[in-house]
């Protein structure tokens, strides 16, 4: 990181359950490409002032977590095309003044969906109805997805999330058209506390699955991977999402190119992958 003074450009991520991760990486990033930034997280519990604290600050760039990716959207001067599209914003660049809105969750989770192969064939089924959930489900029908099921606890909400989304509603005898079964866990569980030593899905449900992708990124290794790594299922974990989210956010936030190698090296150091 550079020595801080008056040039020193200001990002931050804000979130009501923050880590050290992101700051970790994104000043290492500032210091491998001779940037004069500095990266902070902080816990916050409302954003009701966020866009006059940004302007006061002139701080240029925000990451959005939990729960706020939706509420504030009404603090923004204009968003992308995504975001629109699904108002939704995990990213927040401040451009002379102006708070320009971003989805990089959903540019991470296409890249990743991309490259699979045979995606449109499978059976998608998605724990969790927030905003990550509406994030994958809008990626998933964006690249011909047919066939999206979605669980969750609060019944009402996932029959509104149904209508309004381009899926259905899980049932466990539902009749799935073959054995690619891809399930996406979107919730806490897996998280360290009190959901660390539970499951998303049935233990015979992930024994049928083909893949399954886990949107928890601490620890990256949940009982939900474990599990599924026991009967040999392909995995998509938590760390890789966040790898290629920084990715996308860096660029950005900066408009510089960042090689996912250079990324994928720093997460290494960190023990992240």
């Amino acid at each position: 990181m550079c020595e801080i003074n008056k040039d020193t450009k200001i990002f931050i991520s804000l979130s009501s359950n923050p880590s050290n991760f992101g700051t970790t990486v994104y000043n290492k990033l500032f210091k491998e490409f001779k940037i004069n930034a500095i990266y902070k997280s902080f816990k916050v519990n409302e954003i009701a002032d966020l866009k006059k604290n940004i302007n006061f600050l002139d701080i240029k760039g925000a990451s959005i977590s939990m729960p706020f990716k939706e509420t504030v959207i009404n603090q923004l001067d204009r968003l992308d095309k995504i975001s629109k599209k699904l108002q939704i914003v995990n990213t927040i660049k401040n451009i002379k003044g102006k708070l320009y809105g971003y989805n990089s969750d959903y540019l991470a989770l296409r890249e990743i969906l991309l490259d699979i192969k045979n995606i449109k064939d499978y059976n998608f089924i998605v724990s969790g109805s927030g905003s990550i959930a509406k994030t994958i489900i809008f990626a998933l029908t964006e690249i011909n997805a047919k066939k999206i099921f979605i669980k969750g606890r609060n019944k009402k909400k996932i029959k509104d999330l149904s209508k309004k989304l381009a899926c259905s509603e899980y049932h466990p005898n539902i009749n799935l058209k073959n054995n690619l079964i891809f399930l996406i866990n979107c919730t806490p569980i897996g998280m360290m506390g009190k959901n660390f030593k539970k499951l998303p899905f049935t233990k015979s449900l992930i024994k049928q699955s083909s893949i399954v992708m886990d949107l928890v990124n601490y620890p990256f290794n949940t009982k939900f991977t474990n599990f599924a790594n026991k009967y040999k299922k392909k995995i998509i974990r938590g760390n890789l999402i966040s790898l290629y989210q920084i990715k996308h956010q860096f660029e950005i936030y900066t408009n510089k190119e960042l090689k996912l190698s250079k990324l994928r090296s720093i997460f290494k150091k960190l023990g992240k992958i």
